[in-house]
């Protein structure tokens, strides 16, 4: 293998079960080096070869000529139509393995579905109190950390549009499709001293209000719950300031919901909105 323009010899023990066995061996760079003479001599990731299979008796296999060793990577190409609407537009990424994309010659980022999180971490609870850590409300367990990418409308043409896929590992494209999503409800909350904002996309507006509380209120997006103290008004002022419009933001300070001074409080505001056409 090359590495920082050194070779070395990497071994691994490794146990085979009875019958067929599927080796992988993935080797990415980040990077590359672009100066200096004979740059592009430099070695990277698996140099050369061979790679053998040492068994027991020291019974060498050589995997090197191997069918099927060397998973190229690939570039796919295709052409799809701007979905009517003005709702959010998203790449269903799910299928593929690790890569980058292009709409239109617009970069939407790098891909990587086959990074599935772990199953042993997600619980039904979710509570930050107290030191963090990185198990805390964590959620989506079992599933690709990322599978939908956003597709700025402004990227779009008004009829047909060019989908450039980069795969570096190897995935099934035709498991890919352009989708669009409709944001119903969102949420926000903020402490005492802050800006709480909100926004609808696509066009949408804030239609309702469906919570709004002033205080000390419990639980997450889709289950705010009142605490032991919340201010009555909490939704009307809530309502003044967002219907109607596309984002809004709201100054949580005591003030503002007729408490007056209250910097020793240890308040919040928390809300849940519904968007909808305009």
């Amino acid at each position: 293998m090359g590495s920082n323009g050194k070779s070395f010899v990497f071994e691994k023990p490794i146990l085979l079960k009875s019958g067929t066995n599927t080796i992988t061996l993935l080797s990415a760079t980040v990077g590359l080096k672009n100066y200096d003479a004979f740059y592009d001599m430099v070695p990277t990731g698996i140099d050369g070869g061979p790679i053998y299979l040492i068994g027991d008796e020291n019974v060498t296999t050589d995997l090197s000529s191997i069918y099927g060793l060397i998973r190229r990577m690939t570039w796919y190409k295709t052409s799809f139509k701007t979905p009517a609407g003005i709702d959010l537009v998203v790449l269903d990424m799910q299928g593929m393995g690790k890569g980058q994309a292009w709409v239109n010659e617009k970069n939407i980022g790098r891909f990587w579905p086959s990074l599935i999180a772990g199953n042993d971490s997600c619980s039904a609870t979710c509570d930050y109190r107290g030191a963090y850590n990185p198990s805390k409300c964590v959620r989506n367990c079992g599933n690709p950390s990322q599978r939908w990418y956003h597709v700025p409308r402004s990227f779009l043409s008004s009829n047909t549009n060019t989908l450039i896929l980069f795969e570096e590992i190897g995935g099934n494209p035709q498991q890919v499709s352009v989708q669009t999503i409709t944001i119903g409800s969102i949420c926000g909350n903020a402490n005492e001293g802050s800006t709480l904002e909100l926004s609808c996309q696509g066009g949408h507006v804030i239609s309702e209000i469906q919570f709004a509380s002033y205080g000390n209120p419990e639980g997450k997006c889709g289950s705010f719950k009142q605490g032991s103290w919340d201010v009555t008004n909490s939704a009307l002022f809530v309502e003044k300031a967002c219907i109607g419009m596309e984002s809004c933001s709201i100054d949580v300070f005591a003030k503002s919901f007729g408490l007056g001074d209250a910097t020793n409080l240890s308040a919040r505001l928390a809300v849940q909105a519904l968007c909808a056409h305009n």
